[in-house]
C-alpha cells in the first residue's frame, strides 16, 4: 500500500487521500498551472499511524470529554492528544517512504503544511486552524509532519470542529511537502473582489518576502484591482513595508529590515500584475468557481501554492447561473436517481422521438451521471425555447390534448407488451424492440413538465388579461386546473385510507392480506427509474401512521373535496367563459394526470426490467444486474450476440461521465476537463462550494420561487434531502427540498408547507399540496443552500416568496 503520493498523481477528486489543500495542488498540477514539484503524505498514512500506536481509541476518549462551550476541556483534550502524537514513533513503512521521496525532491528546503480531508470546501473553510511549517530541512522533516499531523487537534481546530458540527464525521489529515519557493515577493489574490462582490473585478495583495506575513496579517500588502473584460488595472493601492519574512540559511524563517528605497516602492509592476492576472483567470477558468489563491514570485516566474474557494461572496440578486461548456450556456434542470442506461435512451428519445409525440422541436440535453445512478440533465436555453414554444403549440385545442394523451397510452402500452415479450425471450431481437419502445417513451417525460411550468405561466398571463387580479391568480388556477381523473399516487392514497376506515369501523377482515392486495397494486411507485419498491414494513409503517388518524372522516372528506373541486372548477370556467383559458386549464389538468402516469409507466417498467438484466448480468460475470446501468443500450446487444465485456473496466470509466446527444453525432462524451467543469458546476449548486451560484432573491433574506397553493404559514424550516433526513421533520415544519416524490408522502402529512428547488404546477409536490392544502412554493432553483437547517422561515404561497425571519 503506498503511503505517499506525487502531486501530480492527485487531483480534485482526492480530497480524501491528500486533503482540501494537496488535492487542490494535485488537481492545478495535472492542469499545467506553475506548482512547486511535491508529494503528499495521504491521510492513510495518518490513519496507519493512529492504528499502529493504538492512539485512535485514547484520541476518541479525549475528544469524549469535549464540551466546546467550555474552553478548559478543549484545552486538555488539545495538550492530551498532541503530546500522545508528537511523543508516538512513526511506523517505519511509512517513515521510509517519505525519506524516499524527499531524496527525490532534489531540495534543501521544503515547506510542509496540513490539509485536512474537510479543508478548503465552502462550508467548512479550515483555512488557519491547521499549521504550516517553511524552509524545512531533513533532519526537520519527520518532526514538522507529526506536528502537522498534531494540528488537527488545536484547541482552535478541536473548537472549529465543533462549532461547525463536524465532530461526528470522520475527518483525518494528510500532509503536503514542496520545494520552498524562496519567495522575492508574494501575496494572495482573490478572483472575484471580496468587497465589492464585482464578478468582473480581481484583487491581488503583494509583499516582499514569503507570503506567510500576508497571510498572517503581519504586514499591511500593497493591493491591486483588475478589471476582467475589457482587461485593465482600475486601482493601484501602495503601502510601505518596513520588514520581510526571509529563510534563514540553517533552515527557518527570520524577520530583515527593508531599505526605505524598497520598503516603499510598489511590490508588483503593472507588466507583472496582468501576467499574475491571467494566471488568477485561468485557475477560475479551471475550476469553475471563484477562487482564493496564494501565489510566490521567484526568478521571474509566479508560482501557485494554494488555491481554494471563497467562501464569503453573498448570492447574487440576478437570474441562474449557466454553464459554459462545449461552446452553448446550459442551464441546470434536475437531478434524479436515473441510470446512465436510462438517460442514454431518453436523450435519444428527447432528440429522435419528440415527433412522435407531435412536437416539431427535438430538445437538447446535456447530461452527467455519477456512480451509474445519480444524473443531472442540462438544457440548452436557446433550444428549450423552441421546444417549449412547439410544445405549446401541440395543446393549443382541446382536441389536441386528447391526442396527446392518447399517445401517452398507446406508446405506454406498446412498451409493456415489448417489455413482457423482452422477459419471455431475452433476446437480441426482443431487447432492441424494447429499447427503441422505451426510447420513444421517454421523449415525453419532459413534456408534462413543460405543460405545467410554461402553460401554468401563459394561463396566468391569460387570466390577468380578462381582469381576474395577481391576488386571486394562484387560486383560480389551482381551481381550474384540478383533474378529473385521479393520478395513481391520489388512488394509493385514497385507498390506503379506505383500508385504515374499515378497520377503524371494525369491519371483520385478514389486514395482511389486505395490505399485500395493496402493495400488489401500488407498491411500485417509488420505483421511479433506480430506487426500491415498497416493502410490507413500509405499507405498515404508512398504516400505523394514519390508524391515528380519524380515517372514516378522512375518506369522506377526500371523495367530498374532490366533487367539489370538480364542481367549481366547472362554475369558474363557466364564469370566465373564455375557450384559451378553458383549454390551457384543460391542457395543464391532463398534463398533471399524466405526469404521474409517466412516472407510474416507467416504474413499472423499471422494476419488471430487472430479471432480464440479472441475465445480462450473469453473461459478463457479475452477480449485480445493477451493474448494467453503467451499459449503453448497444452494448447489452453485443452481449446477447456472445460478446464478452470487462464491466469493471466500463464501471470505472463510467463513474462520472458527461454527455450529450448532437445532430451531426449520435453520442458525445466530455473530455476530463469539459467533465470536471460540470461537476464543479453541480458541486457548487448543491451548496458543496462557494454561494456565487446565482439565484432567484428578492432580496438577502427572501428566495422566490412559483406558488402551487396558496396560505401563508411561518415554522422551523428542515432541509431533506432524502428519506434518511425523514424524522428531523416535526409537525408544522417546513419542508425544504430539491423535489418531493411518493416516499415523501407520509412526512408531507407532517409538514406546514413545502418549498422545493424544482418543479412546475403539474409535479408531485404541487398535486399533493393542492391535494392536502398546504402552502407550497416550487421552483426557488437554489431554496436548498439558502435556507438552513433551522432557520424560522415564512412560506407565502400568495407571492411566491420564502422569507429567512432568523
Amino acid at each position: 500500500m503506498h503511503w505517499v503520493k506525487p502531486t501530480s498523481e492527485i487531483s480534485k477528486t482526492d480530497v480524501a487521500l491528500a486533503g482540501g489543500k494537496g488535492a487542490s495542488l494535485g488537481e492545478m498540477t495535472q492542469a499545467g498551472i506553475l506548482v512547486p514539484g511535491g508529494f503528499v503524505i495521504l491521510s492513510s498514512a495518518f490513519e496507519n499511524f493512529l492504528k499502529e500506536t493504538h492512539l485512535n481509541i485514547e484520541i476518541e476518549a479525549a475528544l469524549d470529554t469535549v464540551n466546546h462551550k467550555e474552553t478548559h476541556t478543549v484545552e486538555n483534550a488539545s495538550e492530551k492528544i498532541q503530546t500522545l502524537i508528537l511523543e508516538a514513533e512513526i511506523p517505519k513503512n511509512v517513515l521510509n517512504e517519505i525519506k524516499n521521496f524527499f531524496k527525490k525532491l532534489d531540495t534543501k528546503y521544503v515547506a510542509v503544511r496540513s490539509s485536512a480531508t474537510a479543508e478548503d470546501s465552502a462550508n467548512a473553510a479550515w483555512a488557519g486552524q491547521l499549521e504550516s511549517y517553511l524552509n524545512t530541512t531533513e533532519e526537520t522533516l519527520l518532526e514538522n509532519v507529526k506536528r502537522c499531523w498534531a494540528s488537527l487537534f488545536t484547541p482552535r481546530a478541536i473548537f472549529y470542529r465543533f462549532e461547525k458540527e463536524l465532530h461526528k464525521q470522520k475527518i483525518s489529515v494528510a500532509v503536503v511537502v514542496q520545494k520552498m519557493i524562496q519567495s522575492e515577493k508574494s501575496g494572495i489574490a482573490f478572483s472575484v473582489h471580496p468587497v465589492t462582490e464585482d464578478h468582473n473585478q480581481l484583487i491581488i495583495e503583494a509583499g516582499f518576502g514569503l507570503g506567510e506575513s500576508i497571510v498572517s496579517g503581519a504586514v499591511r500588502p500593497d493591493s491591486y484591482v483588475v478589471q476582467k473584460s475589457p482587461e485593465k488595472i482600475i486601482d493601484i493601492v501602495v503601502n510601505t513595508q518596513s520588514r520581510a519574512l526571509y529563510q534563514k540559511p540553517e533552515g527557518g524563517n527570520e524577520w530583515k529590515d527593508l531599505d526605505a528605497g524598497i520598503g516603499t516602492s510598489q511590490v508588483l509592476s503593472q507588466e507583472q500584475i496582468l501576467n499574475l492576472s491571467k494566471v488568477i483567470l485561468n485557475i477560475e477558468k479551471h475550476y469553475g468557481f471563484p477562487c482564493d489563491i496564494e501565489w510566490a514570485f521567484e526568478k521571474d516566474k509566479f508560482y501557485i501554492t494554494q488555491s481554494r474557494p471563497i467562501t464569503t461572496l453573498k448570492a447574487k440578486n440576478t437570474a441562474p447561473n449557466l454553464l459554459e461548456v462545449l461552446g452553448v450556456k446550459w442551464q441546470f434542470g434536475v437531478t434524479r436517481n436515473m441510470s446512465f442506461l436510462h438517460q442514454c435512451l431518453s436523450s435519444a428519445g428527447h432528440f429522435f422521438d419528440t415527433q412522435d409525440f407531435g412536437v416539431k422541436v427535438h430538445q437538447i440535453q446535456l447530461a452527467l451521471t455519477e456512480h451509474g445512478t445519480h444524473t443531472s440533465i442540462f438544457t440548452d436555453p436557446a433550444n428549450m425555447k423552441d421546444y417549449v414554444a412547439a410544445i405549446l403549440e401541440t395543446i393549443n385545442t382541446t382536441q389536441k390534448v386528447t391526442a396527446l394523451k392518447n399517445k401517452y397510452e398507446t406508446f405506454a402500452k406498446d412498451l409493456f407488451i415489448s417489455l413482457d415479450n423482452l422477459n419471455k425471450e431475452q433476446t437480441k431481437e426482443a431487447w432492441i424492440d424494447f429499447s427503441k419502445k422505451y426510447q420513444r417513451m421517454s421523449a415525453g417525460l419532459f413534456l408534462t413538465t413543460v405543460i405545467g411550468r410554461a402553460g401554468g405561466d401563459l394561463l396566468a398571463k391569460k387570466l390577468k388579461e380578462v381582469g381576474v387580479t395577481e391576488q386571486t391568480i394562484p387560486d383560480v388556477i389551482g381551481l381550474i386546473t384540478y383533474p378529473d381523473e385521479h393520478t395513481p399516487l391520489f388512488n394509493s392514497q385514497l385507498d390506503l385510507l379506505i383500508i385504515v376506515a374499515d378497520q377503524q369501523k371494525g369491519k371483520v377482515f385478514d389486514l395482511d392480506d389486505q395490505l399485500t392486495g395493496w402493495l400488489n397494486k401500488y407498491g411500485y411507485i417509488p420505483v421511479n427509474f433506480c430506487d426500491e419498491p415498497w416493502s410490507i414494513e413500509d405499507i405498515k409503517t404508512q398504516f400505523d401512521s394514519l390508524l391515528k388518524k380519524d380515517c372514516v372522516k378522512e375518506v369522506e372528506r377526500y371523495v367530498s373535496d374532490n366533487k367539489n373541486k370538480i364542481k367549481l372548477k366547472k362554475e369558474k370556467l363557466d364564469e370566465l367563459n373564455n375557450n384559451e383559458i378553458t383549454t390551457i386549464a384543460y391542457a395543464i389538468a391532463e398534463g398533471t394526470y399524466l405526469n404521474e402516469f409517466r412516472k407510474s409507466v416507467f416504474s413499472k417498467v423499471s422494476l419488471s426490467y430487472r430479471n432480464f438484466f440479472r441475465t445480462v448480468a450473469q453473461k459478463i460475470n457479475s452477480s449485480d444486474w445493477r451493474d448494467c446501468f453503467y451499459l449503453m443500450p448497444d452494448e447489452i446487444t453485443k452481449i446477447l450476440n456472445g460478446e464478452k465485456l470487462d464491466i469493471e473496466i466500463i464501471k470505472k470509466e463510467r463513474d462520472n461521465i458527461a454527455y450529450y446527444i448532437s445532430s451531426s453525432i449520435n453520442f458525445i462524451v466530455l473530455n476530463q476537463e469539459e467533465l470536471a467543469i460540470v461537476k464543479a458546476f453541480i458541486a457548487y449548486s448543491r451548496g458543496e462550494g462557494d454561494k456565487t451560484q446565482q439565484i432567484q432573491v428578492t432580496s438577502e433574506n427572501q428566495i422566490k420561487g412559483y406558488s402551487a397553493n396558496r396560505g401563508v404559514v411561518r415554522g422551523v424550516a428542515r432541509i431533506i434531502l432524502s428519506s434518511k433526513d425523514f424524522d428531523k421533520l416535526q409537525a408544522g415544519e417546513i419542508l425544504v427540498t430539491t423535489m418531493t416524490s411518493v416516499d415523501f408522502v407520509p412526512i408531507m402529512e407532517r409538514a406546514g408547507a413545502f418549498v422545493t428547488n424544482e418543479g412546475g404546477i403539474t409535479s408531485h409536490a404541487s398535486i399533493v399540496a393542492r391535494e392536502m392544502n398546504k402552502p407550497c412554493i416550487i421552483g426557488t432553483q437554489n431554496g436548498t443552500r439558502i435556507i438552513k437547517d433551522g432557520d424560522l422561515v415564512e412560506v407565502n404561497g400568495n407571492s411566491g416568496i420564502v422569507s429567512v425571519l432568523k
